[in-house]
């Protein structure tokens, strides 16, 4: 569970996750929520700690949307430029293992056509394949005993790792 806040996917689906997330805090918070059995890992979405092709399924719920196709990072009096987005896909392709699967969701109101396929070819760019049947938009009610009622609008993508990355660098639009 990729930028996990306080573990909530594994809350909600009752079972063990390793959840990871830049913020010590609310990883401490789901410490109250989360399966017993749930890793909980301090880390960035962008430079995953984990190790590679270790993961049949990664998933990033309404986080992907708060990247940025480059962020400027100053380092000492240094300014860097990090294709985040691009980083955030490697990082995923990186930890999956062939035939893997990467769930992405987002707000809908966040993502527009030509972000979709922006989307698309950043993730063929780097082995992974968007599954038409599974990627669109989805409207309705949780089900979930814990979340029942709480009506959601998203849009989800579920991509297969196919191959490996590109090592080159991509258009920053991705």
């Amino acid at each position: 569970d990729i930028a996990s806040g306080p573990c909530i996917l594994s809350w909600v689906l009752n079972e063990p996750t390793v959840s990871v997330d830049i913020d010590r805090h609310m990883l401490e918070a789901g410490e109250r929520i989360k399966h017993p059995d749930t890793v909980s890992i301090h880390g960035r979405a962008t430079q995953l700690p984990l190790p590679d092709n270790s993961f049949d399924l990664a998933v990033m719920s309404l986080a992907y949307q708060m990247t940025r196709p480059i962020r400027r990072d100053k380092i000492g009096k240094e300014v860097v430029e990090v294709k985040e987005r691009e980083r955030v896909l490697r990082e995923a392709s990186r930890v999956l293992r062939g035939g893997g699967y990467f769930v992405v969701t987002m707000p809908y109101s966040c993502i527009s056509p030509e972000d979709i396929v922006n989307l698309r070819e950043g993730m063929n760019h780097l082995g992974l394949e968007m599954i038409p049947e599974l990627t669109g938009y989805v409207e309705g009610r949780r089900r979930a005993p814990r979340t029942a009622g709480v009506r959601f609008k998203i849009f989800m993508t579920t991509a297969r790792k196919y191959g490996q990355a590109n090592e080159e660098e991509m258009n920053p639009s991705r």
